[in-house]
């Protein structure tokens, strides 16, 4: 255990995670954790931060030396103290993940106080964008609040809106947790997601961008907001969409969509033109999912594609994609509900 007597040690990784069960102890306090970690790991680098206590972000300066040693970070933090680590680390980021969860004033009642929550946005829409010349992996996991569940999206999108260039990006992945699907619509936080969202990409990803990866786990998007930032996103080489659940409003990746992915010999600009690698999970759907559609999507990319991963609900899914097996694409099939896949590969 790392304390005030600890000495220093070689420490490269290091993760802190804390109980919300403990949020009123002394050693919940962010401050004195940093100040621990400061002392102790001179050497650090990696640091995965998950704190579910608000915390204000200008005692942080007083750590700037530490931060800004830092090359990559995992934060389950407020937006505030997130957006000011990444100032404070701009010039040496590699690699951010965040976990965008604003129960974090009082994790035991998960109350929400709404003036509160303004404040923090504006905070942080009140400061310059920040540029992260040597990012090169970014990832969100949106979680879904009961009591607002637009707010976390919300928060996401403002953290979007933060960074305004990332020229070295080569990874971007959005997952949002499975409950911010309803039968009630999308809320102004999802729309606002896919907004900040889209602006990201449209200033970060030109042709001739860095980006090679793009992820889009049950995010609450429409198949024309996918398609867009499909568009917006031509150099990426791996795909992966996974999407577990099924309604009117969140209808996604549906046949009209896979068209599209299609390429064709028409004059018509192919979609992701470089693809090499895709993962398409469906597996919770209660779905009439078109999987002939998909196979031939995948089969016009053959000359393309290097392999792929599918995962589906039901049985007849794995036959009704067989016949990619006759044309030397290498690619597994999960089979069942989530978790208890049983996996076939075509050689």
């Amino acid at each position: 255990m790392l304390d005030e007597s600890s000495e220093p040690l070689p420490l490269r990784t290091l993760e802190v995670v804390i109980d919300p069960s403990a949020q009123n102890t002394k050693d919940n306090h962010l401050e004195e954790i940093l100040g621990i970690i400061q002392r102790t790991c001179p050497s650090l680098q990696t640091l995965c931060l998950l704190v579910p206590r608000r915390s204000d972000p200008a005692f942080l300066i007083e750590r700037s030396s530490f931060l800004t040693k830092l090359t990559h970070i995992n934060l389950s933090l407020s937006i505030d103290v997130v957006f000011m680590i990444m100032q404070l680390n701009r010039r040496s980021l590699i690699s951010a993940q965040f976990a965008i969860n604003v129960n974090l004033s009082n994790a035991l009642s998960h109350a929400i106080d709404p003036d509160a929550e303004q404040a923090i946005i504006q905070a942080v829409r009140d400061k310059d964008p920040v540029t992260l010349p040597l990012l090169q992996n970014l990832s969100f996991y949106i979680k879904h609040i009961y009591e607002d569940p637009s707010l976390s999206h919300r928060h996401a999108a403002v953290l979007l809106d933060s960074i305004s260039q990332v020229p070295s990006l080569q990874s971007l992945v959005v997952e949002c947790n499975d409950y911010t699907r309803t039968s009630e619509g999308r809320g102004e936080g999802q729309l606002e997601l896919f907004d900040s969202l889209a602006g990201f990409v449209t200033r970060n990803c030109p042709s001739s961008s860095c980006l090679r990866s793009l992820g889009l786990l049950n995010v609450p998007f429409n198949d024309a907001e996918a398609l867009q930032l499909l568009r917006a996103t031509p150099t990426i080489t791996h795909l992966t969409i996974k999407e577990d659940f099924y309604s009117k409003w969140f209808d996604i990746f549906t046949s009209g969509f896979m068209k599209e992915m299609e390429i064709t010999s028409g004059s018509k600009a192919a979609l992701v033109p470089s693809l090499k690698y895709i993962n398409l999970q469906f597996p919770n759907t209660k779905s009439d999912r078109d999987c002939s559609g998909i196979a031939t999507m995948l089969k016009s990319r053959i000359g393309t594609l290097l392999s792929g991963y599918m995962a589906f609900p039901e049985v007849d899914s794995f036959d009704k994609l067989s016949v990619l097996s006759q044309l030397g694409m290498v690619l597994k099939v999960g089979i069942g509900q989530q978790g208890v896949f049983g996996q076939k590969a075509f050689i």
